[in-house]
């Protein structure tokens, strides 16, 4: 038996870890902005790379995205209508 049911690419997993956190961090609801670097530092990886993977949680109407000084993600949409599926 393999060690993992499925095989998630890299980018996924980083995907379903970082939103996990801004949904756990807005308390589930939508419109709370979080710092995309903050949200990279979190995971260990770069804010440039996790800033690729969120362009692509945007087009799929995951998340919002807002650029400014104080800008960042948030949820689209309630963490409860977002599933696995949504995200991969």
């Amino acid at each position: 038996m393999s060690a993992a049911c499925l095989n998630l690419h890299r980018g996924g997993e980083y995907a379903i870890a970082a939103l996990t956190r801004l949904a756990l961090e807005s308390g589930g609801a939508p419109g709370q902005l979080m710092s995309v670097r903050v949200l990279a530092e979190h995971q260990g990886i770069s804010k440039s790379f996790l800033s690729k993977i969120f362009e692509q949680c945007v087009r799929a109407g995951l998340i919002s995205s807002k650029s400014a000084l104080r800008g960042g993600v948030a949820l689209a949409r309630s963490a409860a209508e977002i599933s696995l599926l949504d995200i991969l």
